[in-house]
């Protein structure tokens, strides 16, 4: 009997086939196998260069099984050899579809094994941020422990900038910790504004957005190029990131800055966006771009 509840865990784990399953297998899963230093990345798809949401340490549990898709079936898993299956793997990775602690997404199947959960922890944390809340520092902290869409966002932000730490430590990234620290005091300087919540918002959706694109975590769309009279205008913009951003690269430097990434803003017609210091409005191809107060008509290379 208990070789045969064995081999079903197995064929749960493991053998899901190509689709979607209804959360078969168990209710919860804990992170294996998982290489001291590293951690399991989040996806908001199942695929590997998809973006990273969020990140699960070693050895965590309460990771609720939403079901896999991809892996071995049943008649592989039993007729295939050892490098057969292994190759198999390669050619169909198997995916799981969890949420851990409020973030919902996709984690490769391979470093997942069954485990149990304490239910009430499980609700507790999902709605708490990423640092202890009894450490709370100002109104702003205050208020993200007590607002439960900040607070996943904030855990959201922690997965991303980890992963921004490991893209500096491994292949030589700028450090992101000293603007991380800037962006904190920034967040927290929200108790000035008309509308604390909206600024605490606004300022976690364009960090997390500005770490995706910096550190490598987003695929890169296909670059828009406009004529800026004498300038040459590179546009580049990410629908995955909510909200949209676009980064604008310029050549020559103007007041030694080159590079801004930018947000929409509301526009009676066309598209416009701003950042710092500039603002870009594009319709049907015809542009106008305000550079640190320079201002250029632009048009669409075709």
């Amino acid at each position: 009997m208990h070789y045969q509840r064995l081999l079903a865990t197995v064929f749960l784990l493991l053998l899901s086939g190509t689709t979607l399953a209804k959360a078969d297998g168990p209710d919860f899963y804990k992170a294996s196998n998982i290489a001291p230093g590293n951690t399991l990345n989040i996806h908001n798809s199942a695929d590997i260069v998809s973006t990273i949401i969020g990140i699960i340490p070693p050895h965590s549990t309460c990771i609720r099984n939403l079901g896999c898709k991809g892996g071995l079936t049943l008649n592989e898993f039993t007729t295939l050899s050892k490098p057969e299956q292994a190759q198999r793997l390669q050619e169909n990775p198997r995916w799981c579809k969890v949420t851990y602690q409020g973030i919902t997404g996709w984690v490769s199947g391979r470093y997942l094994a069954e485990s149990h959960c304490d239910q009430n922890a499980t609700l507790d944390e999902s709605t708490l941020p990423a640092f202890d809340c009894r450490k709370a520092s100002g109104s702003v902290e205050e208020l993200i422990c007590k607002e439960p869409l900040l607070a996943q966002l904030d855990r959201q932000m922690n997965g991303i900038f980890s992963a921004a730490l490991q893209q500096y430590r491994i292949n030589n990234y700028e450090d992101p910790r000293p603007e991380q620290r800037g962006w904190i005091k920034g967040r927290n300087d929200c108790w000035k504004a008309d509308d604390v919540h909206e600024c605490v918002l606004s300022s976690y959706r364009y960090r997390i957005a500005e770490l995706q694109i910096h550190y490598g975590q987003l695929q890169v769309p296909a670059p828009v190029y406009f004529y800026c009279e004498d300038t040459a205008l590179t546009a580049v913009f990410y629908t995955q990131t909510r909200p949209p951003t676009v980064v604008l690269t310029i050549i020559p430097e103007i007041q030694g800055t080159g590079q801004v990434l930018a947000w929409p803003e509301p526009s009676a017609s066309g598209a416009k966006y701003q950042g710092r210091n500039v603002d870009f409005w594009e319709h049907q191809g015809e542009a106008q771009l305000n550079w640190y107060g320079e201002q250029m008509a632009c048009t669409k290379k075709k």
